[in-house]
């Protein structure tokens, strides 16, 4: 897999950004799949921030078989749905799919679409 940054859009309050990056965190951390970094350096709710961009970064870093990339999947959908967010972008190298709640058959488009990506190496650039 290399690297997955995963951008929360919860709106422009910044409080409120943070807490709905922190759920989808700490859903991701449980799932155990992926090493899962904020990409601010907030390890835990109520820290400083950067940026209103990086508050809404998540990183997933590792090689995730096709299995696991469906869980990380099905745990955003999740968060999507019980968060009330707009919006998870998943950006893979040059690759960004915006998730939204999806119907079924966009789900298995996008497993199948993933499913085609190679993995890249970090060290091609």
């Amino acid at each position: 897999m290399g690297e997955v940054t995963l951008r929360v859009d919860g709106g422009d309050d910044a409080a409120g950004l943070d807490r709905l990056t922190t759920l989808l965190f700490s859903d991701l951390r449980a799932l155990g799949v992926a090493k899962v970094t904020r990409a601010d350096g907030v390890e835990a709710h109520g820290g400083k921030s950067g940026t209103t961009q990086s508050i809404a970064e998540l990183i997933l870093t590792g090689a995730l078989p096709a299995a696991a990339i469906t869980g990380v999947y099905k745990t955003v959908t999740a968060f999507l749905d019980r968060a009330k967010a707009r919006s998870v972008t998943w950006r893979q190298g040059d690759q960004e799919i915006v998730l939204t709640a999806l119907s079924s058959d966009e789900q298995r488009k996008f497993i199948e679409k993933l499913g085609e990506t190679p993995p890249r190496d970090p060290a091609d650039g």
